[in-house]
């Protein structure tokens, strides 16, 4: 019976050692999800620096804060916030892309 009880000790912690190391291969930072993510996300984050860069140049701005992270700015005139002007480089993008795929059609 101590046998039989050893032995089924040793299958749960290998059961256990198993689901660990399936779980830091989908779910870790190196991970199955955290890739997807990665390369699912990555294209537009490309795209929305493009945009910013873009933009930045055009207007001599030397720096671009994102008033939605941790930045803390008091006070913002409306003249010098560049968000639409960014939205519209995004969108002529995407205008563009639209058009490449129409016309391959």
């Amino acid at each position: 019976m101590g046998d039989q009880l050893k032995l089924r000790e040793k299958e749960v912690l290998d059961l256990e050692k198993s689901i660990q190391t399936t779980l830091s291969l989908r779910f870790g930072k190196t991970g199955e999800i955290n890739q997807l993510r990665a390369n699912l996300v990555e294209p537009f984050e490309d795209q929305i620096w493009n945009a910013v860069k873009t933009m930045s140049e055009k207007n001599g701005l030397g720096i671009v804060l994102d008033k939605n992270s941790h930045v803390n700015v008091v006070f913002l005139q409306p003249r010098y916030d560049y968000t639409d002007k960014v939205l519209t480089i995004l969108l002529k993008g995407t205008e563009k892309e639209k058009e490449k795929k129409t016309n391959k059609k």
